[in-house]
């Protein structure tokens, strides 16, 4: 999954863009990766769009700590929406773009 992820990140900065992805598991057993590419001056806005939606609907985000996997942070079975999304850096004059995520995990 990982290199697919990579491959829809190398295609699409070609374009000028970057990607969010996300999936979500909810009294369903089918897992859905989700991607959005977004134009690169979007991304800023991007993690408060999420976090205002997630406040809308009265969940809380959290964001994975370093080095943690998902499912280390969820039981296998338990509902979870999960977001991956590049965060920009300046490094040499440039703007490079990290990936770092955050989930929410539904406690039913």
């Amino acid at each position: 999954m990982s290199r697919f992820k990579g491959a829809l990140r190398k295609c699409f900065k070609k374009q000028g863009k970057v990607v969010v992805f996300f999936e979500r598991n909810y009294k369903s057993q089918h897992l859905q990766l989700q991607c959005v590419p977004l134009p690169k001056e979007c991304i800023v806005s991007a993690k408060s769009v999420f976090m205002d939606a997630a406040e809308t609907g009265q969940l809380e985000m959290t964001e994975v700590p370093d080095h943690a996997e998902l499912t280390q942070m969820a039981e296998p079975g338990t509902p979870f929406f999960y977001v991956e999304m590049p965060h920009p850096t300046e490094e040499k004059g440039k703007t490079r773009y990290h990936y770092y995520d955050f989930y929410y995990i539904f406690y039913l």
